[in-house]
C-alpha cells in the first residue's frame, strides 16, 4: 500500500531507510482501529513490534502506588513501544486512545530482516530507540515534562552520538561521538 509507504516516510523512526524498505514494512504492517478510551496494552504485555499512530492520538500511563499517571500524548506520526522494534518485549505503560486512532504494528522480526540488509539504518534505528528508551527513564526519574527545551534535548541527542535525518533523505553515515571521561574530569578542574 502505497500510502502507508508515503506516511512511514515522514516518520522519524524509519527516516534512515529507503523506500524500498518501507515497503517491506508497509507489507508487514498491521492495521488496528480503536475508540476513545479503548485500551491498547497495559504494563507487562508482550509486545511484538513497533506501533505507529498513523491517525488519533494515544495517551501513555504508568501506575504509581495504584494511582495511574499519565506519561504524556503521542499523535499522527508518534511512536511508541520503541523497545519492540528491536525485539520482544514487555510494554512499559498502558496505553489507551485518547480519540478514534490508527495504529500501524510493525513486527520487530519484519525490522529485523530488513536492517540486517541496511546495517547503517539499522545502527540509527537502533540509536533512535536507546534515546527514546533512556529519555523515559528519565523523564520519570526527574519529573521532566514539559522542562526540557526541544532544543536542549537535541542537544543532548547530538553528544550521544545519533543524528536526526529529515524523513525520506538518504541513509545517514553515523560518526559516533565518544568522550573519555577523563577529559571531561580534566575539563571540570
Amino acid at each position: 500500500d502505497q500510502a502507508v509507504v508515503d506516511f512511514l516516510a515522514d516518520v522519524e523512526m524509519f527516516s534512515a531507510f529507503d523506500r524500498e524498505e518501507l515497503e517491506q514494512f508497509a507489507e508487514r504492517a498491521q492495521s488496528h482501529w480503536y475508540e476513545f478510551g479503548d485500551s491498547v496494552c497495559d504494563v507487562g504485555d508482550l509486545s511484538a513490534g513497533v506501533y505507529v499512530i498513523r491517525s488519533g492520538s494515544i495517551r501513555l500511563f504508568v501506575k504509581d502506588n495504584d494511582k495511574e499517571i499519565s506519561m504524556g500524548i503521542r499523535k499522527q506520526g508518534d511512536v511508541f513501544a520503541e523497545l519492540g522494534a528491536l525485539r520482544e518485549h514487555p510494554h512499559e505503560h498502558a496505553v489507551r486512545a485518547s480519540s478514534k486512532t490508527e495504529l500501524l504494528l510493525i513486527p520487530y522480526q519484519a525490522i529485523a530482516a530488513v536492517s540486517a540488509k541496511s546495517p547503517d539504518a539499522g545502527r540509527f534505528l537502533s540509536s533512535y530507540v536507546a534515546i527514546r528508551s533512556a529519555g523515559s527513564v528519565v523523564n520519570r526519574l526527574f519529573d521532566l515534562k514539559g522542562k526540557v527545551d526541544p532544543d536542549e534535548l537535541e542537544g543532548l541527542v547530538r553528544r550521544v552520538g545519533a543524528k536526526r535525518t529529515e524523513a525520506g533523505t538518504a541513509k545517514p553515515a553515523q560518526d559516533c561521538v565518544r568522550a573519555s571521561w577523563n577529559s571531561r574530569a580534566r575539563s571540570k578542574v
